[in-house]
């Protein structure tokens, strides 16, 4: 009888091969002395190869603590929790005794269902949010009306004509505009729509933004470049109040006095593309590193950054661009926006058929992504691959013929972009067809497509298109 075989007889062991549930067969030390072949699937791993192994080598430490206590003390039946594996996934157990001598232990794979729970808990929690922005945007409107109302009065009256008096009447009218940029945003905030285009001239929306902003760009010397007029083709309110909380950003951050610079142009494909440059003392490592898209992290947008950062960044997202950030070698620090052109038309029965026979690589450690990048191309005639990190994609890269790659920047090992180094070694085609993904802040220090998470669906089929076209 070989290993497999050991730990239970031929009857059981044909019984339990065809169940579709996961089962670990455990003697008195708690060793697996079986594992049917859905149990080698729940914990990747091959099932023969599991015989021998113990609790501590398949759960993480306080969970095959708590689980051996709960066998030796003689339990049977569900045990009415999720307990985690060694990797961090969730799985549920319970527990049955055919004999004295043997436990079976059967799994079942719950992380899904808890990261779709997960979700729907943050989108409640981004609704409750946004409840509260609009309820505090409105109790903030009426005392902000009533100052606003006062000032008027008192600039009219024989008292507002001293020079003392007009000058705190000026830095009250000043913090009073502040407050009401305010107010807009949290009122952006709590009714997030989707973008309504139309042409818009980019001169004309970067004065929009500045009168949003008011006296608040009166502390630096605002120096706007435009490479000339043009039309963008965008959403007529947002666009002005993503460059306004750009701008505000920027005067708030940077010294008195010192130029804060704006530059916008139209790229080749009719995009936006917008730079503004301070003169700061940078934005501090761990936010470049660490702070991650306010729609793709329920960490959102590190408090001490600001809301207006956080707009700018939401409204860019909108449009199905990104917004990403660096600090320059020699002073201060630079924030880039990129809002892709008008939306392609969809896609015709003949492109599709064109594209049956092109292979998607997709390289995420996050499998709920994996699984809606593969959703979001179903139909349009793509073949998906993914797997979980850079290591097993170097891997099948000599086995397989990918035409696009997307990779996350942020792996488990190695990272995506030292990947896309590699891939160039041997590949130098395949790298250029490769894009990179990211839900951070960060800059990437390649050229390749990016595309920032959370993406949609036309955002993504139309940077393959962009990324086929690198051949």
């Amino acid at each position: 009888m070989g290993d497999r075989d050991r730990g239970a007889g031929a009857p059981e062991t044909a019984l339990i091969e065809v169940l579709h549930e996961a089962v670990l067969v455990l003697n008195r030390l708690g060793e697996v002395t079986y594992g049917n072949r859905a149990a080698g699937a729940v914990l990747q791993r091959d099932a023969g190869g599991l015989v021998g192994e113990n609790l501590d080598q398949l759960f993480d430490p306080a969970t095959a603590a708590g689980l051996k206590g709960l066998l030796w003390s003689g339990f049977e039946g569900s045990a009415g929790m999720d307990v985690r594996l060694r990797d961090q996934r969730r799985v549920a157990i319970s527990v049955a005794r055919p004999d004295a001598d043997r436990v079976l232990l059967c799994l079942r794979d719950v992380t899904y269902a808890h990261r779709i729970e997960e979700a729907l808990f943050y989108a409640r929690r981004q609704a409750s949010l946004g409840r509260l922005s609009a309820a505090l945007a409105h109790d903030i409107n009426g005392p902000l009306s009533v100052i606003l109302g006062r000032l008027e009065l008192l600039s009219g009256s024989p008292e507002g004509q001293q020079e003392s008096t007009r000058r705190h009447a000026r830095v009250i009218r000043e913090h009073a505009g502040r407050i009401g940029l305010l107010v807009s945003n949290l009122q952006s905030f709590a009714a997030r729509r989707a973008p309504e285009r139309a042409p818009i001239s980019v001169a004309g929306a970067v004065e929009g933004a500045k009168e949003r902003c008011g006296r608040r760009l009166d502390r630096v010397r605002l120096a706007v470049t435009i490479d000339q007029d043009f039309v963008y083709d965008g959403d007529v309110h947002l666009i002005p109040q993503m460059l306004a909380s750009l701008l505000a950003f920027g005067a708030d951050r940077s010294p008195v006095g010192e130029q804060l610079r704006l530059h916008l142009r139209c790229d080749a494909g009719g995009g936006l593309r917008i730079s503004m440059h301070d003169q700061s003392d940078g934005l501090p490592d761990v936010v470049l590193r660490e702070l991650r898209s306010p729609y793709h992290d329920e960490r959102g947008v590190d408090p001490g950054v600001g809301l207006d950062l956080a707009l700018a960044w939401a409204i860019a997202q909108d449009h199905g661009g990104w917004l990403q950030a660096e600090n320059r070698a020699d002073r201060g620090a630079s924030i880039h926006l990129w809002l892709p052109g008008a939306a392609a038309p969809p896609t015709e029965r003949a492109e599709r058929a064109d594209r049956e026979d092109l292979q998607i690589l997709v390289v995420d450690d996050d499998q709920l992504l994996c699984e809606t990048v593969s959703w979001m191309l179903d139909g349009e005639g793509y073949r998906i691959v993914a797997l979980p990190s850079a290591e097993d994609a170097l891997a099948q890269l000599p086995r397989a013929a990918f035409d696009v790659i997307l990779v996350d920047i942020r792996l488990p090992g190695m990272d995506g972009e030292t990947f896309v180094d590699r891939v160039e070694e041997s590949w130098p085609e395949l790298a250029r067809r490769t894009v990179l993904t990211s839900g951070l802040l960060h800059l990437p220090r390649r050229s390749n497509l990016y595309l920032q998470k959370p993406f949609h669906r036309v955002q993504l089929i139309d940077t393959l298109r962009r990324a086929q076209a690198q051949r």
